[in-house]
This record gives C-alpha cells, structure tokens and sequence, in this order.
C-alpha cells in the first residue's frame, strides 16, 4: 500500500541529488509484499489496514481531484499512482480500489491475534468499509450494496448486472454496519492512535446519516419530488429516492443523536478567562455554562475556547469535544 506514497516521495527528491543508494531495498520489500503475507502476521495486517484506511479523502477535500473513483475506478483500469505537483497531489483513486484485497474473511486466520484483538479488528474494519459506503453515498447517491460477498473478477457480464440499491436500503444498512462495529470499538482514542475509530465515532456516523435521511431532500419533500422525482430502478419501478414524506425519520435521528450524548464521553471545549480581560459583547450571556460564559471564578473566554481547538494550544487528549479525528494537510497550508 505504501508504494503510492514512497513513489511520489522518490520522484521529488531524485531531481536533487544525481546518487542513489542502492542498498536501500525498502522499496523493493514494499513492492514485493504479497497477499499471504498480509495475514502472516497482526503486525501486517494493521499496516494494510491503515495504508486502506489512508486512501480515504479528507472530508475537506472531497471536491479535489482523484478523490472519487470516477473512470478510473473501471476493471479496465490501470493504476498511475500518485504524484505531487505545485497545485497539490494527483492521484486515480478508483484505480487503487482495484488493487485492495479483502481483510474480512482472513482475520481469523492471522496466529498472533487474541480472540479480543479479533475482535476489535474485525470492527475496525467494518467501520473502515461503512465509512467507505457512506462516502460513496454523499458522492454518488444510491449504491449497489455487497455485504461480505466477494465477487469474482473474471465473470461473464450478466454476473455484474445488478441493480443499485434504494438510498432508504444504503441508510440502513451503512448504520447497521456502524451499529454493529461500536459493540467491539475501543471507548476512547488514546495518545499512541488518536486516529483509531471509537465506539462513538461509529454512533455519530449513524447520528449524521439519519440526519441527513430525515432531511426534505431525501425524505418525500418538495426537494425530494423536484430533483429525484423520476428517479425509479429499471427492475420494479420503486423510487430511490423516497417520494413519501416520514416523521419517524426525525425521531430516528433524534434517537441516534441523544445515544452520543448519553455516552457521557463528549462536551464542548472551554477555555477559562483566567485574567479576567476579556471584554464580551453585550448581547452576550453570563449565566453559567451552557447557558452562558459564566461570571466571576469560571468565566470562559469565548475566542479562546473556539481557536486553541485548532492552533496547537490544547492536546488532542485534553478536548473533550473530538469524537473522531484525522490528520489534514491543509490545515496551516499556503492554500
């Protein structure tokens, strides 16, 4: 997985220096790494994990280049990698789907794992692949839903002819799939892997989706009837898009929601006005937090308590206001 970044990496360096060292055979090994190694070992298959879970776009990037499958992501497909240019990284994403292999069905038989590390892996990964369908959904709407089946690359074409599945159906079963991998996710992130998805995570996915379900855009409003109103599966007719308006959806949502907050775990960040400087505007409340900034021992500095969750200043261990949390590359960027 990791030869998309070392070969981009390589090429920007090597127009500097005329040398090579020619007894560096990183690059060889990582080349060579077969499928039957992947599972050779737990150390192996987290390092497969995590180079999968890294071909998954920035959810601030989801607009830039490659970051969809799009033509690429056809089995006449051909993988160019990635390169970076002045204008950011160029890369076919579709493409690099194709050359994944499936973790799943192969956990079990990795020797140096526990039943609990099972586990909480087999959870990761199912929270890796509902992320994955809830992606493909905001981008590209209803999809064809495979579960655990594996497919056959080398079908006849009647094999592959499927149809998509209803935006309701994808809903339910990307929060399914969530629901199912909190069970064995860990509580909190800690220091060493703050990037490592938490039982929360996966219950504030399924938070946003239902959200977004009950919404008038996917839930038989008047969005929902102008823009996908001849939106009907070719097999039976049925709308992808619901057509009939549903208040339940609301309160599904609004369920959803209220677990998050019930786990007890999350709070919004403050920062104390420890000098007492702080001059706020007038319209501003001082009864006690959350009603207000507080007054006299405890009064929070409202600027602070936004800003030091992005500049550095707080630890990510210390705000109790992430649930899930990756690294971007454009934040303090030059663009």
């Amino acid at each position: 997985m990791r030869k998309y970044i070392i070969l981009p990496f390589f090429l920007l360096f090597s127009s500097f220096f005329g040398s090579c060292n020619y007894l560096n055979v990183d690059d060889y090994f990582e080349d060579t790494f077969q499928e039957d190694s992947i599972y050779a070992n737990k150390l192996n298959i987290e390092r497969y994990f995590n180079g999968a879970a890294a071909l998954l776009p920035e959810v601030n990037k989801l607009c830039e280049a490659g970051n969809t499958p799009g033509i690429t992501g056809s089995d006449e497909g051909v993988s160019c990698g990635e390169w970076s240019t002045m204008f950011g990284a160029v890369q076919y994403s579709g493409t690099k789907f194709l050359n994944n292999e499936i973790i799943l069905p192969h956990i079990e038989s990795v020797p140096n794992m526990n039943s609990f590390e099972k586990m909480e892996f087999r959870s990761r990964c199912r929270f890796l692949r509902a992320y994955a369908y809830y992606l493909i959904l905001q981008q590209n709407g209803p999809m064809i839903l495979l579960g655990d089946e594996i497919l056959n690359n080398n079908a006849e074409s009647d094999y592959y002819a499927r149809t998509r599945n209803t935006y309701d159906e994808c809903v339910d079963y990307i929060c399914k799939e969530f629901e199912e991998a909190s069970v064995n996710l860990p509580a909190s992130f800690t220091v060493m892997e703050p990037y490592i998805p938490t039982q929360g995570a996966a219950l504030a996915l399924v938070a946003r989706i239902r959200l977004q379900a009950a919404s008038s855009l996917y839930n038989g409003g008047d969005a929902a009837r102008r823009f996908f109103g001849d939106f009907t599966r070719c097999t039976d007719g049925v709308y992808y898009i619901s057509q009939t308006y549903d208040e339940r959806k609301w309160a599904v949502a609004a369920a959803a929601a209220k677990r998050v907050i019930d786990l007890g775990r999350y709070q919004l960040h403050t920062v104390a006005d420890e000098n007492g400087k702080v001059t706020l505007p007038a319209n501003v409340s001082t009864r006690e937090f959350p009603e207000g900034v507080g007054l006299g021992t405890y009064k929070l500095d409202p600027y602070r308590s936004y800003s030091e969750m992005f500049n550095g200043e707080t630890a990510i261990s210390n705000n109790p206001e992430f649930i899930w949390i990756s690294n971007s590359s454009g934040v303090g960027g030059s663009i």
